[in-house]
């Protein structure tokens, strides 16, 4: 399974900017490698992760807390109930 820092690897500093912006983070790099680490660090930020989690609606949470349970992988199907 690929990690973060990889997945985001894939993108363009434009892109990383914007998968900030969406998330709600502040990035002070200027330069992609640099910006990818820092985002990278944020997004895996607990304090972070924690606020997002507390805002999704039940729904949501429930799924999340069955793909945990699940170490990240279940079928589609049960995941889309």
């Amino acid at each position: 399974m690929t990690t973060l820092e990889q997945s985001l690897q894939q993108h363009d500093l434009g892109h990383l900017r914007i998968i900030a912006q969406l998330w709600g983070i502040e990035l002070e790099a200027k330069e992609r490698k640099n910006t990818l680490e820092e985002l990278n660090e944020k997004l895996l930020n607990a304090n972070l992760a924690n606020e997002i989690i507390e805002a999704l609606p039940d729904e949501a949470k429930h799924a999340l807390k069955t793909l945990l349970q699940n170490q990240g992988r279940i079928s589609w199907a049960v995941f889309a109930r």
